[in-house]
């Protein structure tokens, strides 16, 4: 794929952020240039590195609301987002954003299909582009 994808890892649990981490900075094509704890520190992150995806646990993004989203998107639009999701949770306050903007994937993915949703949207952000 050429250069990497830059990844911020957004959770606000250390080993499941750290592990994350981890797994992602051993695939190729993928280099980690942050860990946010927060949406909010997300925001401060996302303005200092400029990364291609954000990775975020829904709980995470749940408990911080779209707002921190919007803000990272109005000052970065070519931000993607990948939401981390579980089947338990419930996905009706699904916010209307720009479509390829906002991406989901189930949390107890294969790491390589973790990989592959990775790098489809973010094919498909830079065709966009």
């Amino acid at each position: 794929m050429g250069n990497p994808i830059r990844i911020l890892v957004v959770n606000e649990q250390t080993v499941e952020r750290k592990g994350l981490s981890h797994l992602l900075n051993a695939m190729p094509s993928i280099m980690v240039i942050g860990e946010a704890s927060s949406e909010q520190e997300a925001v401060l992150m996302a303005r200092a590195s400029s990364p291609d995806v954000i990775l975020i646990d829904q709980k995470t993004f749940q408990k911080d609301g779209p707002g921190p989203l919007w803000r990272i998107w109005w000052e970065n639009p070519g931000i993607t987002v990948l939401i981390l999701y579980s089947l338990d949770s419930n996905n009706e306050n699904v916010f209307d954003f720009e479509p390829g903007k906002l991406c989901f994937i189930h949390e107890d993915s294969a790491p390589e299909e973790l990989t592959r949703a990775i790098e489809t949207v973010i094919r498909k952000s830079r065709k966009n582009e």
